[in-house]
């Protein structure tokens, strides 16, 4: 049973090659873990052979929604079924619904029709998995990924969803809103 939804970015400028279809193919792919590669298979295992760090591919995107700007619109796109464990938050991936808003909060903070879309999003999302968004917020299962590393006794590794995303904003105003 999902009782948790863990909000990420991208850490990406949205566009072209770093979207939704790019994240997933990231994914999917063989990655070269100290430089971010994607690398064929036979690269994988020459690499591999020689040390390097190298993850295979996951059977598909980590995330179970995303929110993207395509066109000048906001769309929210499927992952993972809901139902699926992901593969964005260690510790958090069989209980928590991972949201990824496509984008670098570390830079700037959401505008105004992307947090609204957002807050919709969370509360369509905890609809879906029978929960009341409200309540999920006051009772701290609402979380940026970077949170999760300190309800697991260490420090965090991530920013997610980003340093100038306001997570405590935004579960006051689910609170407040409902």
């Amino acid at each position: 049973m999902k009782r948790y939804i863990i909000l990420h970015h991208s850490a990406t400028v949205d566009g072209r090659l770093n979207d939704w279809a790019g994240i997933k193919k990231y994914h999917t792919s063989w990655r070269r873990l100290d430089k971010g590669a994607i690398v064929t298979q036979k690269e994988a295992g020459d690499l591999m052979a020689r040390g390097i760090p190298v993850t295979a591919p996951w059977r598909d995107i980590g995330y179970h929604y995303g929110i993207e700007r395509e066109n000048g619109l906001i769309l929210v796109k499927q992952g993972r079924p809901v139902n699926d464990t992901g593969a964005h938050a260690t510790g958090f991936n069989e209980s928590g619904v991972g949201l990824c808003i496509v984008g670098n909060y570390d830079k700037e903070s959401p505008d105004p029709l992307l947090w609204a879309e957002i807050k919709r999003q969370v509360k369509a999302i905890a609809t879906e998995i029978g929960q009341d968004a409200s309540v999920m917020a006051a009772t701290g299962r609402i979380l940026g990924h970077r949170e999760t590393y300190g309800l697991r006794g260490l420090d965090p590794q991530k920013s997610c969803p980003g340093t100038s995303f306001d997570m405590e904003r935004l579960r006051a105003e689910l609170i407040n809103e409902a």
